[in-house]
């Protein structure tokens, strides 16, 4: 395995110029062959040959694993391929997939990793990539203890790459499991504005779903006062009548929030 990875490294890389790990891999204590390679990740990550790449990451991830601190050891190569930011953002959203399906065992790198093949998706528009990712999610949700605010970061990564896919009510739905993670009375303004804006884009549709946001009470504290909420509780369980005579007496409401 180390060697492997080794002399793939030296075959992508001629003048890398790795010192002799084998007594190392010999004694199967791979972090100095995780040392002796790291330095070496932004070089590959620039290579055009992408397919290779990815194979010595993955070789590589193999070795991380098998390393006293494989956490704080996969961790550092998230970041390298976060950082490198001129290389292809599909090859590292693919590094970063191959390690989220390798770190089972590892809760923090594969919300990481996870989080960030979200991220790469999101920014460089290829929400498409990721929808195998997207369906493993709320298993990720169920199964590992995250802390209130992981989940919230996952929640929103996951908001944002379907807000490509312009697929409104699915942004909604993860925009619904979000704001369920704050108790009664806490208040989370951006959020709920953007679910609620997207209730009221999309009527029918949100009824159909039964989503009622206007008795959500972190919607209502977020948003208590507002001429949006006042329109959303119109809109859930008003009449005819008064929506007119609010829109009449709505000011920029509508147009400032695309209704």
């Amino acid at each position: 395995m180390g060697s492997d990875l080794v002399a793939y490294v030296s075959k992508l890389l001629p003048g890398a110029a790795l010192p002799d790990l084998s007594v190392d891999i010999k004694k199967k204590d791979f972090a100095p062959v995780v040392a002796a390679v790291s330095p070496k990740l932004p070089q590959l990550l620039a290579l055009e040959a992408e397919t290779d790449v990815e194979g010595a990451f993955v070789l590589l991830f193999d070795v991380v694993l098998q390393v006293p601190k494989a956490q704080d050891e996969a961790l550092k190569i998230l970041q390298v391929v976060k950082n490198e930011i001129k290389a292809s953002p599909v090859l590292r959203l693919r590094v970063a997939a191959a390690l989220f399906n390798k770190a089972k065992n590892l809760p923090k790198v594969q919300l990481q990793a996870l989080l960030d093949v979200l991220e790469l998706a999101r920014s460089s528009d290829n929400a498409d990539l990721v929808a195998p990712y997207l369906t493993q999610v709320d298993s990720l949700l169920d199964t590992q203890k995250l802390s209130v605010e992981d989940r919230r970061t996952l929640l929103l990564a996951v908001a944002d790459v379907l807000e490509q896919s312009d697929d409104k009510l699915k942004v909604l739905a993860v925009l619904e499991q979000y704001l369920a993670t704050y108790e009664q009375g806490q208040v989370a303004k951006e959020q709920a504005l953007r679910a609620v804006q997207i209730v009221l884009q999309n009527p029918v549709a949100s009824f159909l779903a039964r989503v009622d946001l206007a008795e959500s009470s972190v919607v209502k504290a977020s948003l208590k006062d507002t001429k949006i909420y006042e329109l959303l509780d119109i809109v859930s369980t008003k009449t005819l009548k008064e929506f007119v005579a609010f829109q009449k007496a709505a000011g920029g409401v509508f147009t400032e929030n695309g209704v």
